[in-house]
């Protein structure tokens, strides 16, 4: 059981088979690259969402300026 797979050294922390550290050391690598990834592109999908909210918003601008505009010649005398 788990005393087949791992020693328990002297000060209480487990010790793990021989020529298995190396492997754990390479995951946790492999697992910080793909967080540090997961981060970044959180990142970059936050901008993209600022940047697409902001032009949505000047087309909603440029919208409401040209119906304004055509309501107003519209109106104005002839």
């Amino acid at each position: 059981m788990a005393a087949d797979t791992a020693e328990v050294g002297a000060a209480g922390m487990a010790a793990l088979p021989d020529g298995t550290e190396e492997a754990v050391i390479r995951a946790a690598l492999v697992g910080m690259a793909l967080v540090l990834l997961g981060t970044t592109l959180a990142v970059v999908g936050t901008a993209v969402v600022v940047i697409g909210t902001a032009a949505a918003g000047m087309v909603g601008v440029v919208v409401g300026i040209m119906v304004v505009t055509v309501a107003a010649g519209e109106l104005a005398p002839q």
